[in-house]
């Protein structure tokens, strides 16, 4: 097994790396202790000769656990040919990502806005289905309040701004991570779990943000 002997407590991906092919790609919110101890669980079946790092040290979005996710996600398909944990389906253009960012706040629903999720329900849908009433009387169905991004006519393929500022840079939440927030997934290894649908912002200052291609 390879040690990587530093410490710190940096945010980050890792890459374990066999005759120069990356064989395996993953993300911690320590990645030094996470690049070390995966070796044991995620790919001891697996040679591997070098183990590569990303921290937020050279890149400080990657302290954003959406941001981070998302890259994890497009390296793994970027790599789709040789690593042992494929990612099928092409993750979401950078473009689609930052939408799914600059709405997070109004309401930040995992099921509509995944960061590494192609689907953009909120797109096609006036009413969203709360999984989290299943069991109870009356209702489970809420409207769409999100701002109506898809409606501008953005070009997703060009830069993307917020308020005149580089969307990317603007939409970064440092340290942010899914269990602040409690966000569920319900699918995959957390099926089961409770979807809680959050209610839509109403702050003014939020409603009145402008995502846009250029000034």
């Amino acid at each position: 097994m390879i040690k990587i002997k530093t410490k710190g407590k940096l945010s980050g991906i890792y890459f374990y790396l066999y005759e120069g092919k990356v064989v395996y790609v993953g993300e911690g919110i320590n990645v030094y202790k996470r690049a070390f101890e995966d070796q044991k669980t995620k790919i001891d079946d697996t040679p591997i000769d070098e183990i590569r790092l990303i921290t937020e040290e050279k890149l400080p979005w990657l302290s954003d656990e959406r941001y981070r996710r998302y890259y994890e996600a497009r390296w793994i398909y970027k790599y789709k040919d040789t690593v042992k944990n494929k990612q099928k389906i092409k993750p979401p253009s950078l473009g689609h990502f930052l939408e799914k960012m600059f709405l997070w706040p109004i309401c930040p629903e995992s099921a509509f806005l995944a960061p590494t999720s192609t689907r953009r329900d909120f797109a096609f849908n006036n009413y969203f289905k709360d999984l989290s009433r299943w069991h109870k009387k009356g209702t489970n169905w809420i409207r769409n309040n999100y701002p109506r991004t898809w409606e501008q006519n953005l070009n997703y393929t060009a830069p993307l701004y917020v308020d005149n500022t580089l969307a990317f840079n603007k939409l970064v939440i440092p340290f942010f991570k899914f269990e602040d927030v409690k966000k569920p997934v319900g699918r995959g290894r957390d099926s089961g779990k409770t979807l809680l649908l959050k209610k839509f912002s109403e702050d003014k200052e939020l409603l009145l943000r402008k995502l846009h291609n250029g000034s």
